[in-house]
């Protein structure tokens, strides 16, 4: 129920979510299961962009803003964890 739950969620927060290649739903998908959906917020600008590169298909622009978010957690505890899974989805997102 997890998975299907968290994809309504991609379904409704990414316009364009359907029409993407695989890689790039999952990666969402990955992104929005540890991120939430919130686009509020000074540490949801990436989310916000994002979201309105998603209905044109710019998997550049969306992998470059899953790792602009790296940002959040430098120099923190979980942080190491935490980019090495962004990164991970930003290659995802551009892996066809």
């Amino acid at each position: 129920m997890t998975l299907a739950r968290f994809w309504g969620l991609c379904q409704r927060t990414w316009p364009g979510f359907d029409n993407l290649r695989p890689n790039a739903q999952a990666a969402l998908l990955s992104l929005t299961f540890n991120r939430g959906s919130s686009m509020v917020g000074g540490n949801r600008r990436e989310m916000r962009n994002i979201r309105d590169m998603t209905a044109s298909k710019d998997y550049a622009g969306m992998a470059e803003q899953i790792r602009l978010m790296e940002r959040i957690w430098r120099n923190t505890p979980d942080g190491p964890g935490l980019i090495r899974r962004r990164e991970a989805e930003a290659k995802l997102m551009l892996t066809q």
